[in-house]
């Protein structure tokens, strides 16, 4: 009775991972780059000319934070496969 719990914590965990990785898409993270990059689906041509110059960010500047959505919903996946977990071992 009680393993299909189981299966809805490993669920909650798949969708978790999914959701956490449909957000990254057509993104780049790099330091230091040189030459050209192009990311996405580009239809047409890609020109490159110059760009404004830009101030390098303080230290300061808001760094990128994960995806708390898809944690939590994996959190409560594994929190309801351990406590399923617990149960059987109890029994």
């Amino acid at each position: 009775m009680g393993s299909y719990l189981y299966l809805v914590g490993a669920g909650l965990l798949v969708m978790a991972f999914l959701l956490g990785r449909s957000g990254s898409r057509n993104s780049l993270r790099a330091r230091d780059v040189s030459g050209n990059i192009v990311v996405g689906n580009v239809s047409g041509g890609v020109y490159q000319g110059t760009a404004p110059q830009v101030p390098t960010p303080s230290p300061d500047v808001k760094k990128v934070r994960p995806d708390r959505v898809a944690w939590a919903i994996g959190l409560v996946g594994v929190f309801i496969a351990l406590a399923q977990l617990a149960h059987d071992c109890l029994k």
